[in-house]
């Protein structure tokens, strides 16, 4: 049996690439623009967003560990599946930014149907250690104007383009301009594209929300790793613990777990 494509770099313990055999195109989108071994984040895939997500003053966007190099403690393929470990810890570089003692691991399980991931975060400090993180998935899309996503009705979100205020979804949620809404205890949503006639569901476990980001035309135009068109061809969709932190306590560890499985539609 064959496993699917699949990319992961040790920069950042970010994966680039999930393909099933059957699917016409990747399930996860990476920019052409996208920096893979330089020191700036990696536009596209799963960057992983940690300890703090969103901006944070004097910092870098969404935490450090995205563009650190990780090691890879696993990798191997079984019955058409693909299994890894990824690991960072505290060091005294990473004391100057986040003063505590930690371990992250990233575990990965890739079949032609499912991709669990598993980001582990073990607190190895004598105090408690407050995180917000996410898994910020960028997921190909045939049109950004064709998609659907649908699970969302009835959920508050803030909406960061609108002064952070918080509105209810009604219905089923179709882009029609820059969206970047965090959705407060949402845990399941389902992608619906046409053009690729499948069904990506997305269900994550530890978390207490699902980010939806698109920069859309203008604002795509202004971010040096995206070619112009891009904004058409992506939609992220982030398991995440934002924006309240979850405080972790001493010897303790916290799994955010995302399952993405990819289904083809009947026409």
């Amino acid at each position: 049996m064959n496993s699917p494509q699949f990319s992961v770099l040790n920069k950042g313990g970010h994966i680039t690439q999930w393909q099933p055999l059957d699917q016409p195109a990747g399930v996860l989108f990476c920019s052409a623009l996208a920096d893979l071994n330089g020191p700036k984040a990696i536009r596209g895939g799963i960057p992983v967003c940690w300890p703090w997500f969103g901006p944070r003053d004097g910092h870098a966007q969404h935490g450090f560990v995205r563009t650190m190099p990780w090691q890879m403690e696993s990798f191997r393929e079984c019955e058409g599946a693909i299994f890894c470990t990824m690991s960072i810890q505290s060091s005294e570089d990473t004391f100057a930014l986040w003063p505590y003692q930690w371990k992250l691991e990233l575990k990965v399980a890739a079949s032609n149907h499912v991709m669990n991931i598993s980001l582990i975060t073990h607190n190895l400090d004598q105090t408690s250690m407050p995180i917000t993180q996410a898994l910020h998935t960028y997921f190909t899309v045939g049109d950004i104007h064709s998609i659907v996503i649908e699970g969302l009705q009835g959920k508050t979100y803030i909406d960061k383009t609108r002064h952070g205020q918080e509105f209810v979804q009604q219905g089923d949620l179709i882009l029609k301009e820059e969206t970047d809404r965090i959705y407060l205890h949402a845990n399941a949503a389902q992608l619906i594209d046409p053009v690729y006639n499948r069904e990506v569901s997305i269900e994550s476990e530890g978390g207490n929300a699902l980010v939806v980001w698109n920069p859309w035309e203008e604002k795509c135009k202004t971010i040096a790793d995206l070619k112009p068109s891009d904004y058409g061809h992506f939609v992220c969709i982030e398991a995440a613990c934002a924006p309240d932190c979850i405080n972790l306590l001493p010897g303790h560890h916290h799994e955010l777990n995302m399952s993405i499985k990819v289904n083809t539609m009947i026409k």
